[in-house]
């Protein structure tokens, strides 16, 4: 498991005091992934949003190299060894030969050997680039750097794996690894690392392939011929405002890619037990390597029996975050074994306690409160419910910050101590400011959201309890400013259970509009002992 969840756990009262014994990583992202970035990058990305619109990727975003979900965990004291994979140059150096090999050999064939060797010697040239891009020099097992697997442990509280054993996706099915693991968990407790440091800031810098400028020069349509008899959707693609083709790519919903050839017309027949909207695109190049993409076609394949039952997707909702938001979607399931991805505008969603968990009409969930409640999902005269339930940790980061001066994220959290009746130790601390900052601290028991030009607020004003601070550090200095206050719990039984949300807000030139912010951060109250 990733260090951030081993944390997450221990803070969220999980498990008892000395229930976990030791903790071992394996290939684990502690200061996130390369691939992480890389994917949130064409979240951005026009092309990226219109092909797959019906993904959604918040765990890519938590996994990003100093995200705020890993930005927010301190130090682990639960004895610690790491085994550590770095096969991945050898792999990708390897695969990139192996694809250039297999462009050569279809090359001499015609038709789908023919686009296939075209793709094979692309992806074989593009390997090594994309490599250098997203892990550097660094050692990597294709997904996590190696230095991110380590978790700043020393050499003897660590395995190093060579080869293909080590690469991300093979270490849970490799005996090797499984014997590493076992051997780590019947050593001596002292021959562990004494926990782990808190995450680092990764000097890591992403660098973004450049994407092909795209714009609107193709339109898809469909055809109008007699019926077929295998329900094939006959289509049609041209180029517009003056684009001309060479060759079209037609994406289909099923995660099949098309290439038309001209007169660029193409026959698709779907799955057979698809119901429902279909929705198609088409991305092609000229003669001069512009790239252009098409309108969204949806075309309509109906429904032949009787709608049976609503399957939503994921099946597990978990809540653990004020403001975490995850996207549902609905399938309707017929007599005759059709299914039907429906659209959001077509689903009426509705959800029993709104303040606890709000659901928008795309489906998407936002958890508000700690609580119960029940979501609704209407199709047909069919309706699905589930009970869902949120339950923040004693200590939990939510929302994003705004960066500051050298583009650096100011961060908040309770200095490792856990929010006890009576504990007398409990303070703040605050880091990751311009040195000498003045700036506020502020403190609600209830989160909302306030949206800015500079950034997001994250608590309600109208019930803060304002706690006004200055930053220490050089003066002037990006990322030098920390300070930490204390604030001492009393020792009131009827504060157990009773949630605060803070966040820090600090003047910074070198930010949008002139302030730096924290991410939010919730406490719940724990009893004594």
């Amino acid at each position: 498991a990733k260090q951030g969840i081993g944390q997450r756990w221990e803070r969220q009262a999980n498990f008892g005091e000395g229930d976990i014994h030791k903790l071992i990583l394996v290939n684990s992202p502690q200061s996130g992934s390369p691939i992480a970035n890389f994917v949130t990058f064409f979240t951005e990305s026009d092309l990226w949003r219109r092909l797959f619109s019906e993904y959604d990727f918040p765990a890519f975003d938590d996994l990003r190299q100093n995200s705020p979900a890993l930005m927010q965990m301190g130090q682990t004291d639960i004895p610690a060894a790491s085994i550590v994979g770095v096969g991945g140059r050898d792999f990708l150096s390897r695969a990139s030969n192996q694809l250039r090999f297999l462009g050569r050999l279809l090359s001499p064939y015609p038709g789908a050997a023919q686009a296939l060797s075209r793709v094979a010697t692309f992806l074989g040239r593009a390997t090594p680039i994309a490599a250098d891009a997203l892990f550097g020099s660094e050692e990597h097992d294709v997904v996590v750097l190696e230095s991110s697997q380590g978790a700043q442990l020393a050499n003897n509280y660590r395995n190093v794996v060579l080869g293909d054993t080590s690469l991300h996706w093979n270490v849970t099915s490799s005996a090797a690894y499984m014997a590493l693991v076992r051997a780590w968990l019947d050593s001596d407790i002292d021959g562990l690392a004494v926990g782990l440091p808190p995450v680092p800031k990764s000097t890591t810098t992403f660098r973004p392939p450049v994407l092909p400028a795209l714009r609107i020069g193709l339109w898809l349509s469909r055809r109008f011929v007699p019926s077929k008899s295998n329900g094939a959707i006959a289509l049609s693609v041209s180029g517009v405002s003056g684009f001309a083709p060479t060759s079209i790519d037609v994406f289909t919903p099923w995660g099949d890619v098309l290439e038309v050839k001209a007169p660029f017309e193409v026959d698709i027949t779907p799955p057979a037990d698809f119901r429902g909207a279909a929705r198609f695109v088409a991305i092609a190049n000229d003669s001069t390597g512009e790239f252009a993409i098409s309108n969204d076609l949806f075309v309509s394949v109906p429904a032949t029996a009787p709608l049976t039952s609503l399957d939503v997707d994921p099946p597990e909702l978990t809540f653990i975050a004020p403001y975490q938001e995850l996207r549902i979607s609905v399938t309707a399931m017929f007599a005759d074994g059709g299914r039907q991805r429906l659209l959001p505008d077509e689903v009426s969603f509705s959800s029993s306690h709104p303040d606890v968990i709000a659901i928008s009409r795309a489906g998407t969930l936002t958890a508000l409160a700690p609580g119960d409640a029940s979501i609704s999902c209407s199709y047909g005269g069919v309706t699905f419910k589930r009970q869902l339930h949120v339950s923040y940790g004693p200590v939990v980061g939510y929302g994003t910050a705004t960066r500051g001066k050298g583009d650096i994220e100011p961060t908040i959290g309770t200095a490792d101590q856990m929010p006890i009746l009576a504990n007398t130790r409990f303070r703040w601390s605050v880091s990751g400011v311009v040195g000498g900052a003045p700036g506020v601290v502020l403190h609600s028991p209830k989160p909302t959201r306030i949206e800015f030009p500079f950034g997001i607020l994250w608590v309600d004003l109208n019930a803060a309890l304002p706690f006004v601070v200055v930053a220490d550090g050089a003066s002037g200095v990006a990322g030098a400013g920390a300070v930490e206050f204390p604030w001492s719990i009393p020792n009131d039984i009827n504060l157990v259970d009773r949630q605060v949300y803070s966040q820090a807000v600090f003047v910074d030139a070198g930010s949008i509009g002139g302030l730096s912010m924290t991410w939010g951060l919730a406490i719940r109250f724990l009893p004594a002992g």
